[in-house]
């Protein structure tokens, strides 16, 4: 009768056993499933890196370093308005329109080459850094930003 009962033992334990299997099956698929994701997920970003303006060789030289242009966010928006002296913009972020002043000492560039505000169209895209010592004078002005076309070549007649 003992050898009965070893028996039984035996087979509750190989049926435990088998209950136990397919929870542990099913999360280590799922701990796969999730590995496999997150190194495509990794792959997938190494192909699709930040573009850049011509011109600009990094992040860190365009956006600069410890907390952007000079502790300040650059204004990113369709321009609204632009004069010698000031360009508006349309904050992409808090939908709200900004003016800044433009000074002699303000840079401006479209697809990496200097430009005037002759060069900035209403409707443009463009970025505006303000000043670090005045929020309402642009430091610099970038038009469309990304934009990789070249700029029309004359023609001759």
């Amino acid at each position: 009768m003992k050898e009965n009962s070893q028996l039984g033992d035996e087979q509750y334990q190989v049926k435990i056993n088998k209950k136990m299997a397919k929870p542990i099956l099913i999360s280590l698929a799922a701990v796969v499933l999730v590995v496999l994701s997150f190194l495509s997920g990794v792959q997938y970003q190494k192909g699709h890196q930040a573009t850049l303006p011509n011109g600009v060789a990094s992040m860190g030289s365009y956006y600069g370093r410890r907390g952007g242009f000079n502790g300040q966010r650059p204004t990113t928006g369709a321009v609204t308005a632009v004069s010698a002296t000031n360009i508006s913009i349309n904050d992409q972020v808090s939908g709200t329109a900004k003016t800044y002043v433009i000074t002699s000492a303000t840079t401006i560039t479209t697809n990496g080459q200097a430009a005037t505000t002759n060069d900035i169209a209403v409707g443009d895209t463009a970025v505006v850094i303000a000043s670090s010592t005045d929020a309402t004078q642009a430091s610099r002005i970038v038009i469309n930003p990304g934009s990789s076309s070249a700029a029309p070549s004359a023609t001759s007649n």
